[in-house]
């Protein structure tokens, strides 16, 4: 069966109707003038009933079964293919969804990581004569709806992976600082200055430049981070990596107070600091 559009579909149908309506009216005319008028009245209403309903109904039962069938198995595909990705995709949509400093939600990473995904997935519909298949927009809310349905039925790991980009990195350390006790945020919504992530607790205000490396950090990123500080008006600078620190680096670093860290570090980082405090004391 070929799809036809419901609107182009009860339009013929109505064409249709409409010529065998004057031609009944017609006839009636011919057989009885004194009942055109009657005549005219029952075609408009044969029409308006079968513009509002019948014809509607029978596309619904007729091509529209055909393209929700084809549309629901066409979807049932695209999930099962995407389903393999949704850890994943959940978790960077954690990541890359933040807010600004005025509380608004800021999407812009989220919406360029789903479309990178969809691109290098290249899903190709299930299209039929009656049913043109998922377009990209459909695909797009799609991969938001499995992905929030995975996230309900899931706890979305905020664990560290090899495979983070420096950004998911920056969320990561972040999430990882908001699970013990601080009140922690990204800075890449508003610019960073140098400084990563902004850490609060106590009245404790750290300033963290988070690097994902596979060298050692050097000494660029201590220059950066203690500017930062200054910028950001806070107490504490503080450099994290999943890698190591060149000599140089943990020279500066101590010349210019700087707490040069690991990730795994973080949840002590209260403790680093107030024991270094206490040190200096």
């Amino acid at each position: 069966m070929k799809y036809i559009p419901k609107n182009t579909y009860i339009s013929d149908k109505i064409k249709l109707l409409l010529i065998v309506l004057i031609f009944f009216v017609i006839g009636v005319h011919l057989i009885s003038p004194q009942s055109t008028a009657g005549a005219v009245g029952f075609s408009v209403l044969v029409l308006m009933i079968c513009r509002a309903f019948v014809f509607p109904r029978k596309w619904e039962k007729s091509i529209g079964e055909l393209v929700k069938k084809a549309s629901l198995e066409d979807i049932a595909h695209f999930a099962h293919l995407v389903s393999k990705y949704l850890p994943v995709l959940a978790r960077k949509k954690k990541f890359l969804i933040v807010k600004d400093d005025y509380g608004y939600t800021i999407r812009d990473k989220w919406e360029s990581e789903k479309k990178s995904f969809l691109r290098k997935f290249n899903y190709i519909p299930m299209s039929t004569e009656y049913y043109p298949g998922l377009d990209i927009d459909q695909q797009d809310s799609l991969i938001d709806a499995l992905v929030n349905d995975y996230s309900q039925d899931n706890n979305v790991s905020t664990s560290y992976t090899e495979d983070m980009r420096p950004s998911e990195y920056e969320y990561y350390c972040s999430e990882l600082l908001n699970d013990n006790g601080w009140q922690a945020k990204t800075t890449k919504a508003t610019g960073d200055q140098g400084v990563d992530v902004l850490a609060e607790r106590t009245g404790l205000k750290v300033a963290i430049q988070c690097k994902k490396y596979s060298n050692p950090v050097g000494n660029k990123a201590v220059q950066e981070v203690a500017a930062g500080k200054n910028y950001w008006d806070a107490d504490i600078a503080v450099v994290v990596t999943n890698s190591t620190y060149t000599p140089s680096a943990r020279t500066l670093a101590t010349s210019l107070g700087v707490f040069l860290l690991h990730h795994e570090q973080l949840p002590y980082l209260l403790d680093i600091i107030e024991g270094a405090l206490e040190v200096e004391n």
